[in-house]
């Protein structure tokens, strides 16, 4: 789904495939859980923790997740943050196929885009910059561009 790049190859093996993760600003994490719970998610880290134990057992690929940069530079920063909630969660033990770029990361999610085909969002605009790009997006959240074709 990936392949290799200066920006990840330090902490990324080439060999394996990878999908990026991209996680929703502050701003909208209140809409996004809001949503989520409609639809049967009980909170904004469920799906990332599904995520990550379906990467768990499919080996043969890797998992990117982008925290959102706005986590902590935002107007309101977040008092919950992602990548502590998914390291506590896996008790600081995340599967070796799986890599987390944390929201102080001086990696742009832009730099990403050339390197991989498909990517998992939940509500970003990151998305439609994706697919006009012809890349894969699987949309997760509810986005404004959810089910366009």
């Amino acid at each position: 789904m990936c392949k290799s790049t200066a920006a990840t190859e330090e902490s990324t093996p080439p060999d394996k495939p990878k999908m990026t993760l991209s996680e929703p600003s502050c701003a909208r994490k209140r809409l996004v859980v809001s949503s989520m719970k409609e639809s049967g998610v009980q909170s904004q880290l469920q799906p990332q923790i599904s995520t990550i134990k379906f990467f768990e057992i499919n080996e043969n690929v890797q998992l990117l997740i982008r925290i959102h940069p706005a986590e902590i530079r935002g107007t309101i920063k977040s008092r919950q943050l992602v990548n502590e909630e998914i390291r506590n969660y896996f008790g600081g033990n995340l599967p070796k196929n799986v890599f987390i770029l944390d929201s102080d990361s001086s990696i742009n999610t832009y730099d990403i885009f050339p390197i991989c085909d498909t990517f998992l969002i939940y509500g970003t605009k990151t998305g439609i910059e994706l697919a006009a790009q012809g890349k894969r997006v699987i949309v997760a959240g509810e986005a404004w561009y959810r089910d366009w074709e």
